[in-house]
């Protein structure tokens, strides 16, 4: 878990963390639950199982101009070896501290301008994050797929070479 400091308010910081979810290339999609914003990666063909990327917002802070959240990211299935969660806490890092000395009004617009909202990631609520069982079933498939393909291609060709 890490701890961050924004220097504004606590409704002017949830727009800097949104805006960061917005723009990561990892996370899919995410919802704003009120004391928490809960960003998504979905499992993909290639890729792990995906993750979660959890900011914490308490509604008690010590300034009204300063805003102090927790940025905790995990896997979404634990003995997954392809998923790095450090690295999406990371990319959130950085692109949160790139857009923390923005305007607020200022990021709201270029939002604005760079996504419409049926591109947005923003979803209603954490039940509208995409099926993780669906794409691991089709993983499954695809792989089992790819290893009979190597496994016929594999006795092809010890059977050229047992030819005289």
């Amino acid at each position: 878990m890490t701890t961050v400091a924004l220097e504004h308010s606590r409704e002017d910081s949830k727009t800097i963390i949104c805006a960061s979810m917005e723009r990561m290339q990892s996370i899919d999609a995410y919802t704003d639950e009120g004391q928490r914003i809960v960003g998504k990666q979905e499992a993909s063909l290639t890729g792990g199982n995906g993750a979660r990327l959890t900011v914490d917002i308490p509604e008690m802070q010590e300034s009204e101009n300063k805003t102090v959240v927790e940025v905790n990211a995990e896997k979404q299935v634990s003995m997954d070896m392809a998923t790095n969660p450090e690295d999406i806490k990371s990319e959130f890092l950085d692109i949160a501290n790139d857009l923390r000395e923005e305007n607020v009004d200022d990021l709201l617009d270029d939002l604005a301008q760079d996504i419409s909202p049926q591109e947005s990631k923003e979803v209603a609520n954490s039940s509208e994050f995409g099926d993780d069982q669906s794409t691991m079933g089709v993983r499954f498939i695809i792989t089992f797929i790819v290893m009979m393909a190597f496994t016929v291609l594999f006795g092809l060709m010890m059977t050229a070479a047992m030819m005289p």
